[in-house]
């Protein structure tokens, strides 16, 4: 009797041990497929060099099927022939830069309050997003070459979308109402 009791036991164990087992295995192959599902989301691609970003920017105009958000005083010129063939595709561009980019003559929808370029400006930037699905965020930060980040991680793209767009509102607003729109007060007083 203690050797058939052994084997109940054993094998009450085994099954357990298998329970838990297949239990395990159906967990991992859950996170699995949820990973997967994650797939055409892109990580993050740092790039730097002046040639690589004007690339990437180049690629992300030539690739856009929708629409286009682009921000910073990056010259625009540079990508005229892929704006003008993404405007014949049905493309929007919505660009935002703080300087006069004297692009009137390109099929972009500019938002400006139309400051002068300053080239002593040292931190250079730029900000696009295509189709709402892929984002560049690129900057020289004040050194001579520029880096930047590129991904088609949909938070990130939503993140730089949003912030264009309220650049764009806050332009609006001081156009209707007045510079002094941000008084004192209403700062946050951040490090930024």
């Amino acid at each position: 009797t203690t050797l058939t009791g052994a084997n109940t036991q054993s094998s009450a164990l085994f099954k357990r041990m298998k329970a838990d087992f297949c239990a395990s295995a159906d967990s991992a192959m859950s996170s699995l497929m949820k990973l997967s599902d994650r797939s055409n989301e892109m990580t993050f691609v740092n790039i730097e060099g002046l040639q690589q970003i004007k690339a990437k920017v180049s690629a992300m105009i030539s690739g856009a099927e929708k629409e286009i958000l682009i921000s910073g005083d990056f010259s625009l010129r540079l990508f005229t022939e892929e704006i003008k063939a993404a405007a014949k595709r049905k493309v929007r561009i919505i660009a935002f830069s703080f300087i006069d980019l004297g692009i009137d003559d390109l099929p972009v929808e500019l938002h400006s309050p139309m400051h002068p370029d300053n080239p002593e400006c040292m931190d250079r930037r730029i900000m696009i997003v295509a189709d709402f699905s892929r984002s560049l965020i690129a900057s020289s930060a004040g050194n001579p070459d520029w880096t930047g980040t590129f991904s088609e991680n949909t938070l990130l793209a939503k993140i730089v979308s949003e912030h264009i767009h309220h650049d764009i509102y806050l332009l609006k607003l001081r156009q209707k109402h007045g510079d002094n729109l941000i008084s004192r007060s209403m700062k946050l007083g951040s490090l930024m």
